[in-house]
């Protein structure tokens, strides 16, 4: 039940009712006392008058035989019969003007206590009313709670609070809520501090690391807001430095595990044992325009030759890559490039399209070419004749030689009477040997296609004049060419 002075709006004018009551009650009195005191005073009288006159009382003082004149002055005229009816009333109205008079002079509060004395004075309770309802409202997670009590007292004008101090002071009497600032992220609660500004201060610090890189922002949404957070969630300007720091790594981080990791000592030292505070990752995007120097890829253009073997290619005009400058606005999560985005490009120097030739002609597995151009010569010696180990070609000095099958080149120098001398080990493992040669075009360990020239026509080593030495190889043994040679008949007969 709600004590009385709470029935009324203002406690000042609860209490006057009250004193009005009082009043009006020992008015009553008076006039009662007044009604019948009449024969009671007579009697006394009588009494006293008696004793006067056998002198066993009032004749030991001056003061005594004024009252006793006085008294028989009363007496003789009649007067006391009829003053005291009339005067007990005048005396309780003169009480009753006294204490309202008092009563209306006098500041009269309501004290808020808890359990540690009075907090503040208040005018009434709907002061106190509104103090509770505004830190409800500022309240974070049910940060506050208060069971205080109120009482009536009599204080001065000077004392009494308003909604807003008398809030304050209720919370510098909470121990489990602190006034401050709180950092929520994607609003969720993380963490507070008592400063304000400090918050913003160390978010800004973070930001500012990025700064020279372009604008800095963070990704998930932040708000710092004023309100009252549970004491074991406020931390000092160190713990929220570490904290932060932490979370710009870290997937999940507690403060009790960024603190023992990160922080020094004396920060460790001020954090709780039992403090969890979880924070979500912050990430910072930094949004920065870069201009780079890019290549432009050539295009080629091919020219396909029938009369040319499969894998021949001959290029005509070289391609280049050409050069322009991009500008690009790149973006950055915590430092690290996660996209960009093509603003403008400008062409510094056009690319140059490469134009070659290739062969279309197909040539069957196990099959070789004639392995000499120009004029393709004439069979001069064929594969035994007089033991010979090979077929000789005739050809005018200079003339292109051709790999018959493509592979690998494994000799490609001087070979004993061969002269300059190229040999090709193949994918099946056969080989092929080229003698005689006035000039080599490629080198040991080349891989060749084939139609590919690889020397050209002479007469060096033991020869007697311009022509190729032609040998096949087929598991270790020479074989005859012409049996895997492709056209041979062609040039049994020199045709130039």
């Amino acid at each position: 039940m709600e004590p009385w002075y709470q029935l009324g709006k203002n406690a000042k004018v609860a209490f006057l009712r009250f004193l009005e009551k009082v009043g009006v009650c020992v008015w009553t009195v008076f006039v009662l006392i007044g009604t019948a005191v009449r024969p009671v005073f007579v009697l006394s009288f009588l009494f006293f008058h008696k004793q006067f006159h056998k002198g066993k009382a009032f004749a030991h003082t001056k003061w005594d035989e004024w009252v006793a004149r006085f008294c028989d002055t009363l007496r003789e005229k009649g007067w006391i019969s009829a003053l005291v009816p009339y005067l007990s009333p005048v005396v309780g109205l003169l009480f009753l003007f006294v204490t309202v008079q008092k009563g209306l002079s006098a500041e009269y509060a309501v004290a808020v206590c808890t359990e540690d004395g009075t907090v503040a004075y208040v005018s009434d309770e709907a002061v106190y009313a509104n103090a509770k309802e505004t830190l409800s409202q500022k309240s974070v997670d049910g940060a506050f709670s208060s069971s205080s009590s109120l009482r009536l007292v009599k204080t001065d004008a000077e004392s009494l609070l308003s909604t807003e101090e008398l809030a304050e002071a209720i919370l510098s009497h909470t121990e489990e809520a602190v006034a401050g600032e709180g950092l929520f992220i994607d609003g969720e609660y993380c963490c507070a501090v008592e400063e304000s500004g400090v918050i913003q201060t160390a978010l800004d610090c973070i930001l500012s690391r990025y700064s020279d890189e372009g604008s800095a922002s963070f990704v998930e949404e932040i708000t710092v807001r004023e309100g009252i957070y549970p004491a074991d969630s406020v931390l000092s300007k160190e713990e929220l430095t570490v904290l932060l720091d932490s979370s710009l790594s870290s997937p999940e981080v507690s403060l009790s595990y960024a603190a023992r990791e990160i922080s020094s000592e004396e920060v460790l030292r001020e954090l709780e044992a039992e403090a969890e505070i979880s924070l979500p990752v912050l990430t910072v995007k930094t949004i920065r325009r870069e201009e780079v120097t890019e290549a432009i890829p050539f295009s080629t253009e091919i020219q396909y030759d029938d009369t040319k073997y499969s894998g021949y290619e001959d290029i005509l005009v070289e391609g280049k890559d050409g050069k322009q400058l991009s500008e690009y606005n790149v973006e950055y999560i915590n430092g690290e490039e996660v996209g960009r985005t093509l603003l403008s490009q400008t062409v510094l120097s056009e690319a140059v399209t490469e134009k070659k030739i290739q062969g279309t002609r197909y040539v069957e597995e196990g099959t070789l070419i004639w392995p000499l151009g120009g004029v393709g010569g004439y069979i001069s010696c064929y594969y035994g004749e007089d033991g010979h180990n090979g077929v000789d070609i005739a050809a005018p000095f200079g003339t292109d030689i051709y790999a018959a099958a493509s592979g690998t080149v494994v000799v490609a120098n001087w070979y004993y009477s061969y002269g300059n001398c190229v040999m090709i080990e193949h994918p099946d493992g056969t080989r092929t040997l080229y003698g005689h040669c006035s000039a080599l075009y490629v080198s040991v360990g080349e891989t060749v296609t084939v139609g590919q020239v690889i020397a050209a026509v002479g007469s060096t080593g033991y020869s007697s004049g311009n022509h190729l030495h032609f040998e096949y190889y087929q598991n270790g043994s020479r074989k005859d060419p012409l049996d895997f040679l492709e056209g041979w008949e062609y040039y049994k007969v020199k045709r130039y």
